[in-house]
């Protein structure tokens, strides 16, 4: 899988931020002992938010 990450990070005065981002990603797929030797590719993303806590100081 061949993967990448873009992000958005809304810093906040609480002890948490918020992050919104986007994970587009490719996989190859190949056949193994298989004699016409098929391939094919999967392309899609994710949408992610993530709560990203801060240690106490």
């Amino acid at each position: 899988m061949i993967a990448g990450y873009v992000g958005l990070d809304f810093k906040r005065e609480s002890r948490f931020n918020l992050q919104l981002g986007l994970r587009p990603y490719v996989t190859p797929l190949f056949a193994v002992s298989d004699p016409a030797s098929h391939k094919g590719v999967v392309v899609g993303g994710m949408l992610e938010l993530q709560l990203r806590f801060a240690r106490a100081r």
